[in-house]
This record gives structure tokens, C-alpha cells and sequence, in this order.
């Protein structure tokens, strides 16, 4: 595939949609036709389902950033990535239906605005109280030489399974568990 050097091909774009459309419908998935900016510098698709709890819209510039919109009722969560190539937007599209599927919206109580691990410590954020489960994964690393790392993330992430494959090889035998 040709890579993205100077402008994206959004004709290109619009096309890789419209070949992967019949895919997402059998797995149930709405796809909105493509919508264009009158400029023609964007374009965005729309993905829901029966079963989702957000709705999805990509959408991606000539410069080749794309923007993912993730909808729910009361919230939306914005990402944006960069796509070198024609093939990677068809995977990234690909990754943010199969991301959409999977988000479940769980009530929370913001606890406190500022929260940090010990006092000594510069970097702060938000702590919420979640019910009803875990919403986020992890794997601790146990190290040959004793040390232990502890990674975390949402669990609608596939972390697990990408560590998992990569960390193995690149360890060796420094990793114990």
C-alpha cells in the first residue's frame, strides 16, 4: 500500500468503508453511509449496534489523523491517531468497532479531584469509586533478579494477550512469572 507522505487519500479512505461495510453488517454492526465536509478535507463514518453502549464515529483528515468518538448518552471520549497508510485505517477501524463492542458503562463517584500515591509524588489525578467488577486488568512481572512490575489497564484493552506474546521473546529467562 502506498504510504502517506504529503496528503491522504480520503477517495482511497472512503473505499477501504465501503469494502469493509458488508463485514461489519454481518456482524451486526450500522455503518452510516460516508459523510463528507464540504471541502472535502474530511470525512466520517458512523457505527452502532443493538448491543453497544456507545456509538461510534471515525473520523479522518487529508493529513492522515484520524479522530475516534466514543458516544454515550451522557459521555463521549475522543482518541486521535495517526495513520501512516491505507492499511493501517482499515486496521484501526477494524480495532475501534471491535473497542466499541466491548464498553460497558458502569455508574461512579468521583471521590476526589486530587489523588496521588504518596505525597512525595508530583504526578496527581481523579479517583473514582466503580461497583458491580473489575474494570480494569493487570499482570505483575517477577523478575529473576526479585524485582516485581506491576502493569494496569482498562479491560477492554487486549494487553494481556499483546504482552503476553511480546514480553516472553523479549525477556527470556529474566522473566520468572
Amino acid at each position: 500500500m502506498r504510504q502517506m507522505r504529503q496528503r491522504f487519500t480520503l477517495d482511497l479512505a472512503a473505499a477501504e468503508i465501503g469494502r469493509s461495510t458488508p463485514r461489519w453488517l454481518r456482524d451486526g454492526v450500522h455503518v452510516s453511509p460516508v459523510l463528507w465536509t464540504d471541502d472535502r478535507e474530511h470525512l466520517a463514518v458512523r457505527f452502532a449496534s443493538a448491543g453497544w453502549a456507545v456509538e461510534l464515529t471515525v473520523e479522518v483528515h487529508h493529513s492522515g489523523w484520524a479522530h475516534l468518538h466514543f458516544v454515550s448518552k451522557t459521555e463521549a471520549m475522543q482518541e486521535t491517531r495517526r495513520v501512516g497508510s491505507l492499511q493501517a485505517f482499515g486496521g484501526l477501524l477494524d480495532e475501534a468497532v471491535v473497542r466499541a463492542g466491548r464498553i460497558s458503562l458502569r455508574p461512579a463517584q468521583l471521590l476526589a479531584t486530587t489523588c496521588t500515591t504518596g505525597w512525595l509524588d508530583w504526578i496527581h489525578g481523579e479517583l473514582w469509586l466503580l461497583p458491580g467488577g473489575l474494570t480494569t486488568s493487570g499482570m505483575t512481572l517477577r523478575m529473576s533478579d526479585g524485582t516485581r512490575h506491576k502493569l494496569l489497564w482498562m479491560s477492554v484493552e487486549p494487553a494481556r494477550r499483546l504482552l503476553t506474546d511480546r514480553l516472553l521473546p523479549l525477556l527470556g529467562t529474566r522473566l520468572t512469572h
